[in-house]
């Protein structure tokens, strides 16, 4: 009987040995900036400077390589925490592994991973290390509301020329209009409220910046704004015509 145990346990072993190791895919989302310096179940404070994740049943240190779908870029982590609490989720990634994989402006990515041997985390570069300053919210982001100019041009996802009053949420800024606009049919699907997108001009970029809603009062978009936070940090409300 003891034998038969043994010989059974080793063969489960095996099996959530190459479970593990084997590439697997699912969603991945990352840490809101709150969680800074909150406890990992690990018992290290969360850092977004570090290239770290939470994983269900990985064990603490094992070292992560994460490819994002999308745009085939990588980036190795290690994992010191537990979860994602969304169980459609499979990683929750640190804000320095999510600007390593261009998914801060998604919020959430269609990953593939596995396990690596032999192989660190990256050294934190003077590119990321600028991106994490400018996308570092307020301390009170509830608060914060953008007004927004009159006589801005503002779309829907079919391109018609809108007006929308009151208030929206904005969800953020795309460098391409195409994927503004297809982020945007999918955010209008999810969160069930119409959306549009208008053209943000800089120095030295053009941006699409994506806001959900036509909402007529703040306290209505400031629900949605909690909504969407659960999937998108660093969303934050928007006024869309002068008070």
């Amino acid at each position: 009987m003891t034998k038969v145990f043994l010989a059974t346990f080793l063969t489960l072993f095996q099996l959530l040995l190459f479970g593990q190791n084997a590439e697997q895919t699912g969603l991945c989302s990352f840490y809101a900036d709150k969680f800074q310096g909150h406890h990992t179940s690990s018992g290290e404070l969360y850092n977004k400077n570090d290239f770290t994740a939470a994983h269900r049943t990985l064990p603490f240190n094992t070292m992560v390589e994460i490819t994002n779908l999308r745009n085939n870029k990588k980036v190795v982590v290690r994992i010191n925490d537990r979860g994602p609490q969304t169980k459609s989720r499979v990683l929750d990634i640190s804000k320095a592994a999510a600007i390593t994989l261009d998914m801060v402006s998604y919020g959430v990515q269609k990953v593939s991973y596995k396990v690596v041997e032999g192989k660190t985390p990256m050294p934190l570069n003077d590119t990321i290390l600028k991106k994490l300053a400018q996308i570092t919210p307020t301390k009170n982001p509830v608060q914060k509301t953008v007004v927004e100019p009159a006589d801005k041009q503002i779309f829907d996802k079919n391109l018609k020329a809108c007006q929308p009053q009151g208030y929206g949420v904005q969800l953020g800024y795309y460098k391409s209009q195409k994927n503004c606009i297809a982020a945007l049919a999918t955010y209008e699907t999810k969160y069930k409220s119409e959306g549009f997108f208008f053209v943000d001009k800089k120095t030295q970029n053009t941006y699409y910046r994506l806001i959900l809603g036509n909402l007529s009062t703040k306290q209505q978009a400031e629900a949605l704004k909690l909504t969407i936070a659960k999937d998108i940090s660093g969303c934050f409300v928007v006024a869309w015509s002068k008070p």
